[in-house]
C-alpha cells in the first residue's frame, strides 16, 4: 500500500489500472484548473496492491469556491441550494433554505472540505469494480487515514443496487453514510431490456434519430477543432441552462480522455459536419455512465437532440450489457424509459478526525438521511 510519485507511473505501464496514472499525470501536466477551470484540488495516485485509484485531496481549502467533485461544501451546500429552487413549494423551499444555511455554517467551521476522496475521476460519477474485499477496504482506509490524519477519507457515487457489498465493508469500519442524490439505473445485463426497448418513449427516440440528418460519429474519427466544439455543447447545456457549479471542462482535457481512454464519445453530426450533440462515456467491466452530454440548446426542440442522445446511452448500455448509471435530473424523463431510481451516496471515515470534524459529518448524515432522502423521493429529484 502506498502513494504512487508521477515519476514512477512508468513501473506501471501494464497494470490493469495504468489508465488511473494517466489521467493523474495528464491533468499535472495541464495543471488542475486549465483542465477543469472550477476544481482547485490537489490529485494522485494510491496503489491499494489490488488497484491503483486517483485520490484528491483538498488540504482544508475551504475559503475558495470549489466543483462538487472535490468539495462537499459545494455537494451538500451550493448545490442543494440550487436543487431546492426546482421545488414548486415556497414554504418547503423557504424553510429548507433557512437549514441550509445553518448547517453550511457548521460544515464551514468544521473544515469539512479537509477531504480525500478515493477513486475520484472528477466526473458527476464515479464507478468502482465489482468485488474489493474487506480487508483491502480496511488497509486503503488505514492507509490513508495515517497519510491525511487532518483529512477525512470518503468514496463518493455509491447506490445499493451497484454497490450493496462495498456498502456493507464500509458501514462495518465505521464510515458514515451520507446520502447525496437520486441517480436513474437502466439495467441492461438481463431480462429489463426487453422491457426497456419496448417502451414507447425508447422506440419513438430511436424513430426520431432514423428520421434525422444526423450522423453518429465515434470518437475515435474526431479531430483536434472538434473538442472546442464539445466543450461548447457541454457549456451549453451544463453550465448556462444548468448551473455553473457543474464541472467546466475545458477542450485539452476532453481530448486527453478520448486519446488515453478513460473516456469515449459519440456525436452527431449533421450534413455539414457540424456536431450538434455529443455524449462522453465513461465505463468498467458492468457499469456504463455518461458524465459528459451536451447540444447545440439554440436549435428547435422539435428535433429531439436530447431524445437522441438519451437513445445512444441507453442502446450503447445495451449493446455492451451493462447496467448504465444516468445520474440525476430530468427524472419524469427517464423514468419514462425505464429508469429505475437509486439513492447516491457518499461514504466518509472521520474515526481519526477532531471531535468537531467528526460530529459534522454525523449530524450532516442524520439530517440527509432524515430531511434530504424523503424529500427527493417524493418530489422525485
Amino acid at each position: 500500500m502506498k502513494l504512487v510519485s508521477r515519476e514512477l507511473f512508468e513501473q506501471f505501464t501494464k497494470h490493469k489500472d495504468f489508465k488511473s496514472c494517466e489521467f493523474v499525470s495528464t491533468l499535472q501536466s495541464l495543471g488542475i484548473t486549465n483542465a477543469i477551470n472550477n476544481v482547485k484540488t490537489t490529485i494522485s495516485v494510491i496503489d491499494t496492491d489490488e488497484h491503483l485509484f486517483p485520490i484528491s485531496n483538498n488540504f482544508s481549502n475551504t475559503s475558495d469556491a470549489n466543483c462538487y467533485v472535490v468539495s462537499p461544501m459545494a455537494a451538500y451546500i451550493e448545490y442543494a441550494l440550487v436543487e431546492l429552487n426546482r421545488i414548486n413549494n415556497w414554504l418547503l423551499s423557504f424553510t429548507v433554505k433557512r437549514l441550509i444555511h445553518i448547517v453550511g455554517a457548521m460544515l464551514r467551521w468544521s473544515k469539512i472540505d479537509s477531504i480525500v476522496y478515493v477513486n475520484n475521476w472528477l466526473l458527476s460519477t464515479n464507478i468502482y469494480p465489482s468485488f474489493w474485499d474487506d480487508k483491502n477496504i480496511y488497509d486503503t482506509t488505514n492507509f490513508l487515514s495515517k497519510a491525511f490524519p487532518n483529512e477525512a477519507v470518503a468514496f463518493r457515487s455509491l447506490n445499493k443496487y451497484c454497490n450493496a457489498s462495498l456498502l456493507n465493508s464500509f458501514k462495518k469500519l465505521g464510515y458514515i453514510s451520507i446520502p447525496s442524490r437520486q441517480v436513474y439505473l437502466y439495467d441492461c445485463r438481463k431480462d429489463t431490456t426487453l422491457s426497456i426497448q419496448a417502451r414507447h418513449n425508447f422506440r419513438m427516440d430511436k424513430s426520431i434519430l432514423e428520421k434525422s440528418e444526423y450522423k453518429v460519429v465515434d470518437g475515435s474519427h474526431l479531430v483536434d477543432s472538434d473538442f472546442d466544439r464539445i466543450e461548447e455543447l457541454y457549456n451549453a447545456l451544463y453550465l448556462r441552462k444548468y448551473t455553473e457549479l457543474n464541472p467546466q471542462y475545458k477542450s485539452s482535457w476532453l481530448k486527453a480522455g478520448q486519446e488515453l481512454g478513460w473516456l469515449n464519445y459519440l456525436v452527431l453530426k449533421n450534413k455539414h459536419g457540424r456536431i450538434d450533440g455529443v455524449i462522453g462515456f465513461f465505463q468498467n467491466n458492468e457499469i456504463i455512465t455518461a458524465p459528459i452530454v451536451g447540444y447545440d440548446t439554440s436549435l428547435p426542440k422539435q428535433i429531439g437532440l436530447y431524445r437522441i442522445l438519451t437513445h445512444l446511452c441507453i442502446s450503447e448500455a445495451i449493446k455492451q450489457k451493462k447496467v448504465l448509471n444516468f445520474s440525476s435530473g430530468a427524472s419524469e424523463f427517464k423514468r419514462l424509459r425505464g429508469g429505475v431510481p437509486e439513492i447516491e451516496y457518499s461514504m466518509v471515515y472521520a474515526s481519526h478526525l477532531s471531535w468537531r470534524k467528526r460530529i459534522a459529518w454525523i449530524i450532516l448524515g442524520k439530517l440527509l438521511h432524515s430531511i434530504a432522502v424523503p424529500i427527493m423521493k417524493k418530489m422525485k429529484l
